[in-house]
């Protein structure tokens, strides 16, 4: 096992903060779009970040993309290490997180290309309270109570009144 530890040192966590494209093609970010769209609201926080090209336009011949959180605390953006693959044989690459994004935050896939670049920016979904199946209604904290569940039946007329 000791031989192994350089070797996942070498290694480390997995993925960049950011990523050098080469394309090779004489475009521009003329055309650039995103998934998760700008100003998208309650995204999952398992996205994987697409970065493509309408048809018609051409990338530059080389991009860096990432992917950035900012920290709502001192409205600074941090890198978030993700993993880049082409998808296809058009102009779309993916931007994988490595691991799930944080919930209720703040994020901004970027493309720069000097002296352009183009960003979007989404946020992803709140986070929700779990409950254990052992909690039973009525035993949590005031601000919690409420309805788990609600079965609703139809009312069947009676046709003999």
């Amino acid at each position: 096992m000791m031989a192994c530890l350089p070797f996942l040192y070498l290694l480390g966590c997995g993925g960049q903060s950011s990523h050098t494209v080469a394309v090779g093609t004489t475009g521009s970010l003329q055309g650039v779009d995103f998934v998760p769209a700008d100003h998208t609201l309650n995204t999952d926080t398992g996205v994987r970040c697409r970065i493509y090209w309408h048809t018609g336009y051409n990338p530059p011949a080389e991009f860096v993309a990432s992917l950035k959180k900012v920290k709502l605390d001192t409205s600074k953006k941090e890198s978030v290490k993700t993993e880049l693959k082409q998808v296809g044989t058009g102009y779309v690459w993916e931007l994988d997180p490595v691991g799930s994004l944080d919930p209720e935050s703040v994020y901004f896939v970027e493309v720069e290309a000097a002296p352009e670049s183009e960003v979007a920016m989404f946020v992803t979904v709140p986070a929700t309270k779990s409950r254990s199946v052992s909690e039973a209604p009525g035993t949590a904290d005031a601000e919690d109570r409420g309805a788990y569940e609600h079965l609703i039946k139809p009312v069947v007329a009676d046709s003999a009144h």
